[in-house]
Parts: C-alpha cells; structure tokens; sequence
C-alpha cells in the first residue's frame, strides 16, 4: 500500500516536472551545447553514484554494471532522463506545431492527451 502510494506520488511529480518544464522550455532556444552538457552531467553522476555505490555499499563490479555506469542514458534505471531528452530535441518541432494550431485544435489535443495517458 505504502508503496503503491509512493510510486503514484512519484508519477504526479514527474507530471508536474514535464509541465513546467514545457512552461519554461517554450520560447527557449535548443543547443547542441546544452544537450551535451546534460548528458555530461548524467554521465558524471552515474559514474559518481556507481563508484559510490562499489566502495561503499558493497556493490558487484561485473560487465553490465560497467555498461550502465558507462552509458546511463540505454539504462532502464534512467528512462527518465532519456524521456527529457527526447522532450527537449523535439521541442523546437512541438512549439511549431503549436503556435501554428488554432484555440480548439489546441483544447482537442489536450483533451486527447487527458485520455491518452
């Protein structure tokens, strides 16, 4: 029960994450520049916490947990993060497509997407 209610509480917030996200994302420019520098950031810290976790939690240093330090973002356990990169390269495209949408296409597709996820 407890952890049903954790894992719903966790899928609100990354709802809400997405959300500000595009609030903020709307009229900003895509870089290459700043695609990379996520991805730095996700590698430096999968690299950090993996390490972490062999010097101190006891943790098996075999093939697969190297390929996921190594390339975080093919990890399930970082789906997340790939689902922000994709948001993020695509939205260029998706503020496109919406400013170029009428007021009821608009409230169609949000309508849809209400039922869609």
């Amino acid at each position: 029960m407890t952890y049903s209610f954790g894992s719903m509480l966790g899928l609100a917030g990354v709802v809400v994450f997405m959300l500000i996200t595009g609030y903020f994302m709307a009229n900003q420019k895509i870089t290459v520049t700043k695609i990379l520098k996520l991805l730095l950031e996700v590698w430096f810290f999968s690299i950090a916490i993996r390490i972490c976790g062999v010097l101190f939690m006891g943790e098996t240093l075999d093939v697969e947990y190297i390929k996921d330090m190594l390339f975080p973002i093919l990890s399930d356990e970082h789906w997340f993060v790939s689902s922000y990169l994709i948001v993020v390269i695509l939205s260029p495209l998706i503020n496109l497509c919406l400013h170029h949408i009428s007021a009821e296409a608009h409230l169609m597709l949000c309508i849809g997407l209400l039922f869609v996820s």
